[in-house]
């Protein structure tokens, strides 16, 4: 791989914990995790991704800190740490519904996530996402498309594209996806993005990132100052030490990233109400 030219490699860890990984369904065991990383660097990338899990059931704060530091001792050039989620049908869902499985505890996920942001700033990771954090100039490119709403294209299957304001969806299944861009087959159409969403997209994903906004960006994008739609709601959550200012920008406080959806519907509040 390296030789036809790939320099980063992204490696889902998730835990360093047996029975955390048997718990999310996962065949490997930290091992496999080491080795990987060795044969990796062995290789010659260049730039090494890890990723991370908090917020499980029954995980007491100190057994993330262990799985962070067991992860932080590998020496990654990022890392992404997600809270998890409990999507609906899948069997760790069904075991929280019926009582198997304990709910994730917010408070203790809240823990976690300040240990994280704490230890990843001391090993020289520095937090450009709210879930992500990088060594200098490692930060990932691909996802900064995402986040500063760039147009990407969808390749894959189950993959996602926004090109000149119009967003596809392939199938997930790989014979439907196959059967989508084979000669004479009828791939995904695009479709456009009505501007109140396109205008919250822009909005919310540029607040995940540490940079934040740009009013001048906004102005330049979206034709209007960003302060004639946001103004008073920024100054509201201003107050509330929700947000901060750092000159002219305008992003999420430190404390508001673990509550970050919150701050984030304020504005699709305000983008539905507009």
């Amino acid at each position: 791989m390296r030789e036809a030219g790939v320099n980063r490699l992204s490696l889902g860890v998730q835990s360093a914990h047996a029975a955390e990984l048997a718990g999310l369904g996962r065949i490997h065991d930290f091992a496999a995790v080491e080795r990987a990383v060795t044969a990796a660097r062995a290789a010659g990338i260049a730039s090494l991704n890890l990723d991370l899990m908090y917020g499980l059931p029954e995980q007491p704060r100190e057994r993330f800190a262990a799985s962070l530091e067991a992860v932080l001792e590998l020496g990654p050039d990022h890392l992404s740490a997600y809270c998890l989620g409990l999507e609906p049908g899948t069997p760790l869902a069904s075991d929280v519904g019926a009582g198997r499985l304990p709910e994730p505890d917010d408070d203790t996920a809240r823990a976690q996530y300040d240990l994280l942001v704490e230890r990843t700033a001391e090993a020289g990771l520095e937090l450009y996402e709210i879930s992500n954090f990088a060594r200098p100039d490692h930060a990932c490119r691909h996802n900064l498309h995402y986040w500063r709403r760039e147009d990407f294209f969808a390749l894959g299957p189950s993959a996602h594209g926004l090109v000149g304001g119009k967003r596809w969806a392939n199938p997930a299944p790989l014979d439907a996806w196959r059967a989508a861009y084979a000669p004479g087959g009828t791939p995904p159409p695009p479709k456009a993005v009505a501007v109140a969403d396109a205008r919250f997209e822009w909005v919310f994903l540029r607040l995940r990132l540490a940079e934040g906004i740009d009013p001048d960006d906004y102005a330049g994008v979206w034709g209007e100052p960003f302060a004639a739609r946001y103004g008073a709601l920024v100054d509201r959550l201003l107050g509330q030490g929700l947000l901060e200012r750092e000159g002219s920008r305008i992003r999420l406080a430190s404390g508001a990233r673990f509550v970050s959806d919150a701050v984030f519907t304020e504005f699709a509040l305000e983008d539905a109400e507009g």
